[in-house]
Parts: C-alpha cells; sequence; structure tokens
C-alpha cells in the first residue's frame, strides 16, 4: 500500500523532452499509468506516475533552458523494497543521462537512502565549481 505521505523526494533535470522520462518510468513501474500533463495556464509541463505501488508527480522548477523538476511521491513495501526500487529509477535516470538526486524516507521519518549517495557521483560541472571554490 502507497504511504499516506511521500517517502521519497528529488530533483530531476531533463537532458531533452519529457518523453524519455515518460519511458523510463514505465520501465521502472510497468503497471503503472505514467503520462505528462500540459497545464492550460501556463503551459508547464508535469509528469504524474500512478499505479497500486508508486504514485509521483514532477513539477517544473523553472522556465529556463533546461528542464529542472521536483519530483516526489510515494512508493509502497518494506524499507528494503523502497531502498530497492529508489536504486532503481536513480540507476535508470543515470544511464539515460539525467541529473537526478534521490532519497526516500522511513515511517518514522527518518532517511533510508539517498542515490547519488551524499553527493559522491559529483557531475563534471559539480566537480569544476568544488575545485574553484576550494582555491584560495
Amino acid at each position: 500500500m502507497i504511504p499516506d505521505s511521500n517517502n521519497v523526494y528529488s530533483t530531476l533535470t531533463a537532458p531533452v523532452d519529457l518523453e524519455l522520462a515518460v519511458t523510463i518510468l514505465k520501465e521502472v513501474f510497468p503497471e503503472a499509468h505514467v503520462g505528462i500533463y500540459t497545464s492550460g495556464y501556463n503551459g508547464a509541463k508535469t509528469i504524474h506516475v500512478d499505479s497500486d505501488d508508486a504514485d509521483f508527480e514532477g513539477y517544473p522548477t523553472s522556465d529556463g533552458a533546461r528542464s529542472d523538476y521536483l519530483f516526489n511521491g510515494g512508493v509502497a513495501g518494506s524499507d528494503a523494497e523502497v531502498i530497492a526500487k529508489v536504486r532503481q529509477i536513480a540507476e535508470r535516470f543515470k544511464d539515460a543521462g539525467f541529473r537526478m538526486s534521490i532519497e526516500a524516507y522511513d515511517t518514522r521519518g527518518e532517511m533510508i537512502c539517498d542515490f547519488p549517495e551524499n553527493g559522491s557521483e559529483q557531475g563534471e560541472d559539480d566537480q569544476a565549481a568544488a575545485a574553484v571554490d576550494s582555491k584560495p
């Protein structure tokens, strides 16, 4: 059963359009209804995932050239099952060239996993910025 409140929180930057994200999410959640919806108000695109074991919504965070999204929701299952699903989501998006940071919480609100793990997989832009910041 999906938790009553979100237990997975993430940021996602799409390298291209969102159709690839839909394809990935359909692979990760084959039984889910996955779609992109376009706002009639401002044209913003949102991603929705709805199934018996997952419920997510992704909202744009900016109108810039990059497609940055907050992608939050709930995954049903034990802590181990949630961690496995979150790992699968993170790996599939990373393999497809998306930038993603994702974390999951248990029923007590304590973090049970985060990918990339504590920033251990920084991208080239992040590494360059860290190098500049560390210079005297």
